[in-house]
Parts: structure tokens; sequence; C-alpha cells
């Protein structure tokens, strides 16, 4: 890699460890915050725990408890 690159992937590795901190703000995990981003920006036929897991490559399993908890605390 180029110096430029191994740069550029120091700066994206430094910024994706900085936002994942800031995800467990609020007692939240960034789990949940991802789901909020998805649900408040998707279309409202792709708003499903299904949908979800298919847009973030996960089992149904996590992502429909990381919603059910959401929904618990009245948050979806």
């Amino acid at each position: 890699m180029t110096p430029t690159a191994i740069a550029l992937a120091d700066l994206l590795e430094l910024l994706a460890r900085m936002l994942h901190a800031r995800g467990y703000q609020h007692d939240m995990f960034p789990a949940q915050w991802t789901a909020l981003r998805y649900f408040s920006k998707a279309k409202r036929d792709l708003c499903t725990a299904s949908e979800l897991a298919r847009f973030q490559g996960m089992a149904n399993g996590p992502v429909s408890r990381t919603v059910r908890t959401l929904l618990q605390q009245a948050l979806l």
C-alpha cells in the first residue's frame, strides 16, 4: 500500500473506534444506535427486524433482541 493509503486506513480505524465508543453513551449499545438510525431512514416497508438483520448482514436472533429491547424502552 502507498503511504497515503496507509494514512487513510489509520484515520478510518481511528474514526471507527471513536464512533464505536460514542455508541455506548446514554446507556445504549452501538447495535441499538444502529437500529434506531436504520429505522429512522428506512422506507416503511423495510422497517422490520428481518430487514435490519439483512441490512447489517447479521442473524435474525440478535437483531430481534435489539429491536425488542428498544420497543420495551419505548424508543421504537
